[in-house]
């Protein structure tokens, strides 16, 4: 039995990305599916069906399985089915996910044993109860990026605090239920996130994300890790209709992909004639703008400041 602590295995890979001592750039990949026990909307240990990982951000692919009894709403005995298949591969600049999750005849009595329980060997571990249930079912494709941005150019004449932000290209589709994405973007110690949910139906997600502000240091370098999550997350079974089959996916391998950075001074105008280096030696300069587009966006910004000045006149 494999076990981790989510909620979302992002947040692991997160922490210890730019620790002191620590590669300042690298890739991963991750698929899993798994079952647990929700916990007022919560959840922590996870018991995986199946799973795959690379620490070089390689293609990964998984489909678990399993079939689980217990007691329905009406004191019945149950078996409801869960299965689910996800994708995921990384590299700079570029992301790729994907998850499905089929859930058939689910229930829930709060009568049924956690699926999960303490050792009773006294090992001090989670193992799992023969006689539990689980509640909670994922399927899950992660993908995540991390580099240090390195920016040159004579920044002399520049007032104020230097800051950037990141435009992502975000193509894919949500179907069915309970199917998410979840873009997280952190910066030093400053984060930012895209959030996009199923809604029982068809999406197509085709649109540019353009995160906020970030400031970047006096050494003119920022610390930047992008991690995206597809996922099947049916939620606790309370909250869904008894006996009904549940199927949602998240398809997006094709793909996240970094499109631009601006760069701006203390007073939010664009700054011109800069570069940017990655640590991992990755040529980023295809996110920067021409002249020429700085100076439309430019145009566009002084335009969007006039009409929101007559607005408030």
């Amino acid at each position: 039995m494999r076990l981790f602590f989510a909620s979302f295995a992002a947040l692991a890979l997160w922490g210890g990305a730019f620790a002191q001592g620590q590669p300042t750039y690298g890739l991963n990949s991750f698929a899993f599916t798994g079952v647990t026990n929700d916990t007022g909307g919560t959840f922590g240990p996870v018991h995986t069906l199946n799973s795959d990982f690379s620490e070089t951000g390689g293609f990964v692919s998984q489909t678990g399985s399993g079939a689980f009894q217990g007691l329905n709403s009406n004191g019945d005995s149950s078996t409801l089915v869960f299965s689910g298949q996800s994708s995921a591969s990384a590299s700079y600049g570029r992301l790729r996910a994907r998850a499905r999750g089929e859930l058939s005849n689910p229930f829930y009595n709060s009568a049924n044993e956690p699926y999960l329980i303490p050792d009773p060997g006294g090992s001090g571990n989670l193992v799992v109860n023969p006689n539990g249930t689980p509640d909670r079912f994922l399927s899950v494709g992660q993908a995540q990026f991390f580099d240090k941005f390195n920016y040159g150019g004579d920044f002399s004449n520049v007032s104020g605090t230097v800051k950037v932000d990141f435009w992502y290209r975000v193509s894919g589709q949500l179907s069915g239920d309970q199917s998410y994405i979840s873009l997280l973007v952190r910066n030093d110690d400053d984060s930012d996130a895209f959030l996009r949910q199923s809604n029982g139906s068809t999406t197509i997600v085709n649109e540019i994300w353009t995160t906020k502000k970030f400031v970047i240091g006096a050494d003119r370098s920022l610390n930047h890790i992008l991690t995206l999550i597809s996922q099947f997350d049916s939620g606790s079974t309370l909250y869904l209709p008894e006996g009904q089959d549940v199927v949602g996916s998240a398809e997006f391998q094709n793909t996240v992909t970094l499109e631009r950075m601006n760069l701006y001074d203390g007073n939010d105008n664009l700054i011109t004639g800069w570069t940017v280096t990655g640590d991992s030696g990755t040529d980023y300069s295809s996110a920067v703008p021409e002249p020429m587009t700085m100076t439309v966006l430019a145009g566009l910004g002084m335009i969007v400041a006039r009409r929101r000045r007559a607005k408030k006149a």
